[in-house]
């Protein structure tokens, strides 16, 4: 039975940018990372869930070497990367992930070559940021490379395709001219009056005396009649074909159908381009079975360097790797607290402002007048009580006492 959070998942994972991005997440108090396909390491699960699927991935090499959860005040974003298709996204994404339990498995010795001790094995074992993103780099070399050899593969084949095609094209040119020089020399008018013969010997009015033929003799003078009834109709349209000067688009369909035909028999293999359909027209592949497999386009890795983006949280971490392929784009991933960036949008580079609502400002200006109204009412109070005790005797004196005294 499947729960709210699996569903959600594989919603997830049937959604046409899944595997467009990686996000890497570093631990600020022992350096682990954790690898994300989506914006957040806890993506679409429920609590206990996004703990568990997270989590998996850091291996235990001691007591407290793998935390109970996941802490918004541990883990910050330190990476993000996108790529220009999702197969490739996904690509990188499992090999991060096998680089570092290779690493998890295979430990470093001392310089003396023995094992390095218990706990100083641990914290060096925990210490994945600088490995992560040298593993990361040498991953995009790794692509780099095999999308140049299957680019020239794929040029390769094309080149085969397009002279065997080129080739076949002429011989079918050469046949179709063949066939219009026996439509001149009168061979339709010939096959027409075999055909009437045939058919009037299956019907049995050729030799009235005789008993008619039997029936696999009917079954052969069909087929017979049919061979000829292609054969005459061959020439008549080779014949027109010539006559209009649609020689060579003729022979070209003919070839494409041909070879189509070959790759659903399985007889030759497919297009290996992946911006290339293999189906076109009135060619539509079947809904299901052997036959779809063999008429939907074959998918390649088709990597490449261009359009690749790395997004960092502190840019000066790109020197953890020896090198990078020089078609990447590094750039800062912008102001972020506990969930990376949208990589999609532009990044934020200054700090949020919180805008407040019409209502809230003329609330605030209402208040702030209500104030100066205040200040000046009890200033006007003041006054009046200043102005009343002057008449009372004994304020003089006071006043003048205070104006000899004072500087």
């Amino acid at each position: 039975m499947r729960t709210k959070s699996t569903k959600a998942a594989i919603a997830v994972k049937k959604a046409d940018g899944h595997g467009r991005h990686i996000f890497i997440y570093n631990n600020l108090l022992t350096n682990q990372v954790i690898y994300s396909l989506t914006q957040s390491m806890q993506g679409v699960l429920t609590s206990k869930c996004q703990n568990n699927h997270a989590l998996k991935q850091l291996a235990y090499f001691g007591k407290k070497s793998v935390p109970a959860t996941l802490r918004k005040d541990v883990w910050a974003p330190l990476i993000s990367v996108t790529f220009p298709r999702n197969n490739q996204g996904l690509d990188a994404f499992r090999k991060l992930r096998e680089y570092r339990r290779i690493r998890d498995v295979t430990w470093d010795k001392d310089a003396e070559g023995m094992p390095l001790e218990k706990k100083r094995r641990k914290k060096a074992l925990m210490n994945q940021k600088a490995a992560s993103i040298a593993d990361l780099a040498a991953i995009l070399h790794k692509q780099e490379i095999i999308g140049r050899e299957t680019a020239a593969k794929a040029e390769q084949v094309r080149e085969e395709q397009q002279a065997k095609a080129a080739e076949e094209q002429r011989q079918v040119e050469s046949e179709l001219r063949e066939l219009a020089k026996r439509a001149q020399n009168g061979e339709p008018a010939e096959l027409e009056a075999k055909i009437e013969d045939l058919t009037a010997h299956m019907l049995g009015q050729k030799f009235p005396n005789q008993p008619s033929p039997g029936e696999r003799r009917k079954e052969n003078i069909a087929k017979q009649i049919l061979r000829l009834r292609q054969l005459r109709n061959s020439i008549k349209r080779a014949d027109e074909t010539v006559q209009d000067g649609s020689v060579s688009e003729v022979a070209k369909n003919r070839v494409e159908r041909r070879r189509i035909s070959r790759a659903l028999s399985g007889q030759e293999p497919k297009q290996i381009l992946h911006d290339q359909d293999l189906i076109k027209g009135s060619w539509p592949p079947p809904h299901f079975g052997r036959r779809r497999i063999l008429s939907l386009p074959k998918k390649v890795n088709y990597y490449t360097s261009e359009g690749v983006k790395v997004a960092w949280s502190n840019v000066m971490d790109a020197e953890f790797a020896e090198s990078w392929p020089e078609a990447v784009q590094h750039t800062h991933m912008g102001i972020t607290r506990h969930t990376a960036a949208n990589p999609d949008l532009p990044p934020r580079m200054e700090p949020k402002v919180r805008h407040r609502s019409p209502m809230h400002e003329a609330e605030v200006e209402g208040r702030k007048e209500e104030i100066k109204q205040s200040k000046r009412e009890a200033a006007e109070e003041e006054k009046k009580a200043n102005a009343a005790t002057d008449n009372e005797p004994g304020w003089n004196l006071v006043r003048r006492l205070r104006a000899r005294l004072s500087p």
